[in-house]
């Protein structure tokens, strides 16, 4: 008797609704809607009504470029560990789906999860900004929201790379940032194009605010998308064949890092 392959969609919806099963547990529900509410709570808290530049700050500089990739890192990361260290990853693996497309189905749906976490941060970002009367908030909460969107997507795909290489998946995620987000992102010649930063910097450069604050490129978007989606593609691809060609083994990958 042959097995059935299932369709892209079907195997998609038996994924997710692992995810969310996963993810929605009694222990998690808190530290989801904590994760949704802090950061703009904070924000309420030592923010003066008006205070555009400390607004932006945090925004920007903490949640956007910090919070965001952390975020992605963690979850990513352990996409394939978590499996593999919850001794799960035979079930997945012996599907009647190749081992690239589970590991590409993983992305999707993790990705999916993430973003509705992270669409909530937008949301409550764009009521700060309204309780804190900030002239520019009806501009920047979308591009905020469309642009983390887009981070989301291509951090993502890197740090589920990164889980792929090593169990030390956050500590690899850290050193680059140091050296390739915050090191060579700021050099200003062409050497720049590898950071995803640079891009996402291009693309928030749209908000004038945030263009003569930070004194982003304003030119050059449509590049900046581009690179960001090419590199997507390369790090999914190149998660996809080591998960696809990788032989796993209980006393390494499989214990606790």
């Amino acid at each position: 008797m042959s097995t059935q392959i299932p369709s892209f969609f079907a195997a998609t919806r038996g994924l997710w609704t692992l995810t969310w099963r996963s993810k929605l547990t009694w222990k998690r529900v808190i530290p989801v809607l904590a994760s949704m509410l802090s950061i703009p709570i904070f924000t309420v808290c030592v923010i003066n009504p008006g205070q555009i530049d400390g607004f932006n700050r945090i925004v920007i500089d903490l949640y956007f470029f910090v919070v965001v990739p952390i975020s992605c890192l963690i979850n990513f990361g352990s996409m394939i560990r978590d499996e593999l260290q919850d001794d799960t990853i035979t079930f997945l693996i012996t599907r009647p789906v190749n081992r690239a497309k589970v590991y590409l189905l993983k992305y999707v749906t993790l990705t999916l999860w993430v973003q509705i976490i992270l669409f909530g941060n937008g949301i409550g970002f764009w009521a700060a900004g309204i309780y804190l009367d900030m002239p520019h908030i009806s501009t920047l909460a979308p591009l905020i929201i469309i642009t983390q969107a887009l981070a989301v997507v291509a951090f993502g795909a890197l740090s589920s790379l990164l889980g792929m290489l090593t169990q030390k998946y956050i500590i690899a995620g850290v050193v680059y940032g140091f050296i390739v987000e915050f090191g060579i992102g700021q050099i200003p010649t062409n050497i720049n194009v590898l950071s995803i930063s640079r891009h996402l910097k291009t693309l928030l450069a749209r908000n004038t605010e945030l263009m003569s604050m930070y004194d982003w490129p304003a030119t050059g978007g449509s590049f900046s998308l581009g690179m960001v989606v090419g590199a997507t593609i390369l790090f999914l691809t190149a998660g996809a064949l080591l998960f696809n060609f990788r032989e796993y083994h209980h006393t390494e990958d499989m214990q606790k890092s």
